[in-house]
């Protein structure tokens, strides 16, 4: 889509500069149209060798249509449709002379009885594409849903960039897949409680058997020291939970 914006772009600079077709916005005479019209050919050609080059490559299998992943294809495929609509509308002078002797053009009914419809859907088909955050496995460290009433004041004054939130929104994690999800607490954390952690954990839509809550004991909210202290074992520890050990 990009490499056809490109490509748009430069054949309606050739329709307007090289004279093809006659409009108020048109002008030519300036011996820039042939450049222009070579340019474009040479890079649809370039752009269909480096797609052919390309091949699948290790892209994965895409969801169907009722999935976001089908939306976007949708909406990828109707504003082709629409770019090659208004491409022929454009041309239709052009064309027209093909079985007529004088040129015939379209006007603003065509587009709005033609296009308008198209725009429609394809709003409908942006406002179904919900974002996603899709994973194969999904770590939350030290989040929950509330923080404690006290931790915000105390740390957001800090000068350090911050993303405390006294609240989480549960619609923020609504939109979560992953296949499995697991969530870590140090017992010392005074920003989140072991049930805020839980209840952002259980608002993750996965099956409840592939959610788990760990306690790292003596760990703070920073999971990274325990006792006061930079401690390197806790993300080991991490990582053997997570692997069963």
């Amino acid at each position: 889509l990009m490499s056809l914006t490109t490509v748009s772009a430069f054949f309606a600079t050739y329709l307007v500069r090289g004279g093809v077709v006659n409009s108020v916005h048109a002008f030519g005479g300036n011996g820039t149209g042939p450049y222009l019209l070579f340019f474009v050919l040479a890079f649809l050609l370039v752009i269909s060798v480096i797609s052919l080059l390309a091949g699948e490559g290790n892209g994965r299998e895409l969801g169907g249509l009722e999935t976001r992943e089908g939306f976007v294809v949708m909406t990828v495929w109707l504003l082709m449709a629409i770019g090659l609509i208004i491409l022929l509308a454009t041309l239709w002078p052009v064309l027209s002379k093909l079985w007529s002797a004088s040129s015939m053009g379209l006007d603003q009914h065509f587009y709005n009885s033609v296009c308008l419809p198209l725009f429609t859907v394809l709003l409908a088909l942006l406002l179904a594409c919900r974002p996603e955050v899709r994973a194969d496995c999904l770590i939350l460290s030290g989040t929950g849903l509330t923080a404690t009433p006290e931790a915000e004041s105390v740390m957001m004054p800090m000068p350090v960039l911050s993303t405390l939130r006294s609240t989480v929104a549960p619609d923020m994690v609504d939109r979560v897949r992953a296949g499995e999800a697991f969530a870590f607490r140090g017992t010392e954390d005074a920003v989140f409680t072991e049930e805020a952690c839980r209840s952002l954990l259980g608002s993750i839509k996965i099956p409840e058997e592939r959610k788990k809550f760990y306690a790292i004991e003596g760990a703070d909210h920073s999971l990274k020291t325990r006792g006061g202290k930079y401690d390197p074992l806790i993300m080991d520890e991490m990582l053997s939970l997570m692997d069963g050990k």
